[in-house]
């Protein structure tokens, strides 16, 4: 279960402040010095090879630091065979700003503390990644590579992962990507959906990926965003 966890949950919790939900791949898109969001998601992921199913799940709360910088706090839990909380804290810096006419590159690093039950709060990894996003009139497209180092196992994983974004289908925006790790094979296939029902910076998102081998473990996550 742990090797599970590590792979997919981890994964996860890396991503927490960054805007690239409902998708595990990263976007290159920056928030403004003053400009803040709050964002909440839940996750479950079924590993369908006869071990527990696992929850994760954050509230975190992200604002633009200046200097082409934004920087997030996130607590959470997991939830498997046994509970821990969490506390992710992550940034993106812009190397490239994105704009609607050229591609942006940025780093994007995130810390993830982990506080198993009657425990005390302690490092369970850390990543780093480059992602690149390019767009395509309606469409943006990303790609990402990095490294998650998980600090339980003493490993390193190298993280990948391809996404497209089709926008401006009336406050719909629909996503597709493949993302994987060397630690795991086999590759995931991800499906998600952003709906913006207002004009209040509020989203609300949800996503359904599949791995591609003989165990077709799933993942699900619902989230919501508010940006102010």
């Amino acid at each position: 279960m742990r090797r599970l966890l590590a792979a997919a949950l981890l994964l996860l919790l890396s991503h927490a402040a960054q805007a690239g939900r409902p998708l595990q791949s990263e976007d290159a898109g920056v928030l403004e010095r003053g400009r803040c969001e709050l964002e909440t998601a839940f996750a479950r992921l079924d590993p369908r090879r006869g071990e527990p199913r696992q929850d994760a799940g954050y509230a975190q709360i992200a604002c633009g630091a200046g200097g082409q910088t934004q920087l997030a706090l996130a607590p959470g839990f997991e939830r498997g065979d046994g509970r821990a909380n969490t506390l992710t804290a992550t940034g993106k810096t812009a190397l490239r700003p994105l704009t609607d006419h050229q591609a942006g590159v940025l780093l994007a690093y995130s810390l993830i503390g982990s506080q198993p039950r009657h425990q005390g709060l302690r490092l369970a990894g850390s990543a780093a990644r480059l992602v690149v996003t390019m767009p395509r009139g309606p469409w943006l497209l990303h790609a990402n590579v990095g490294v998650l180092h998980n600090h339980d196992s003493g490993r390193d994983s190298t993280l990948w992962a391809l996404a497209a974004e089709r926008t401006a289908l009336g406050g719909l925006d629909l996503l597709a990507e493949v993302f994987g790790n060397d630690r795991e094979r086999a590759p995931w296939l991800n499906a998600g959906v952003r709906w913006r029902p207002t004009d209040e910076g509020l989203s609300l998102d949800a996503s359904y990926g599949v791995q591609t081998n003989g165990a077709r473990a799933r993942l699900a996550t619902v989230g919501l965003k508010l940006l102010f």
